[in-house]
Order: structure tokens, then C-alpha cells, then sequence
């Protein structure tokens, strides 16, 4: 009786425990994804080293500032990039920036700096941007 009870409390610490975050930038399969594009079937054609390129620079970064972002903001960009369709570390690294500048943004706004001393940024490579009124 005694180890079906602590059988099941176990069980039941087990459920309610977080997912822990990795130290470690995760490893994402990237090659699919890069073959896709590479064929055309991702909806644009691109040279599949060129995107091994992207993939392994992006890659890269992450693993110099990958302290650098919050538990919180990997866990949930790691989700984010492993979600429908094939793994990025090209999109995991964006997802992770946008949350940086996110989290500046908000700061110097609490902070009473605004947003005038932003930087703007130019869209990526190959991005069409509406014309402006």
C-alpha cells in the first residue's frame, strides 16, 4: 500500500514540475527546412548552401549570447522554432532579438526615455515594405 501511494504522489509531482530550460542552445534539424527552401517547396527558391550559411551564423550567435536572453524568452522561442514546419535557428535567433528589444524598449519607457533614441530598423533582405502614403 505504502509504494502505491508513493507511486502515485510521484506521479502526481511529476505532472505540476516546469520544463527546464536548456543552458545550451538547442539542437534544431535544420537541414529539411533548407532543402525545402532550396526546392521551392517553402514558396521561394534559394541555394540550399547559402541557407546553411544563414542557418550555421545564426546558430553561432546564439551560442555567444544565449545567457544573454531570459529563461523565459528561450523557452518560449524554442518552442516557437520548433512549431509547424521545419526548425530555425535563423528564426529562433529573430524571435530571441525581437524579445530583446522588446524588453529595452519597455524598460526606457518605464524609465521616462521614450523611444526617441531607437534606432530604426530596415526590414530584412528581400522583404517588401508597403509603400507610404
Amino acid at each position: 500500500m505504502f509504494l502505491f501511494t508513493a507511486l502515485a504522489l510521484g506521479s502526481q509531482l511529476a505532472l505540476v514540475q516546469p520544463t527546464l530550460v536548456a543552458d545550451e542552445v538547442p539542437r534544431l534539424n535544420v537541414e529539411p527546412g533548407c532543402r525545402a527552401v532550396a526546392t521551392g517547396n517553402a514558396g521561394t527558391q534559394r541555394d540550399i548552401k547559402s541557407c546553411m550559411t544563414d542557418e550555421n551564423n545564426a546558430k553561432d550567435a546564439l551560442n555567444k549570447e544565449w545567457r544573454q536572453f531570459s529563461a523565459a524568452d528561450r523557452q518560449r522561442c524554442t518552442d516557437l522554432a520548433r512549431m509547424g514546419g521545419e526548425p530555425s535557428y535563423v528564426q529562433l535567433y529573430e524571435c530571441l532579438d525581437i524579445a530583446r528589444e522588446a524588453a529595452k524598449e519597455s524598460s526606457s519607457q518605464s524609465t521616462g526615455q521614450g523611444t526617441t533614441n531607437r534606432p530604426v530598423r530596415s526590414p530584412p533582405a528581400g522583404m517588401k515594405t508597403q509603400p507610404k502614403p
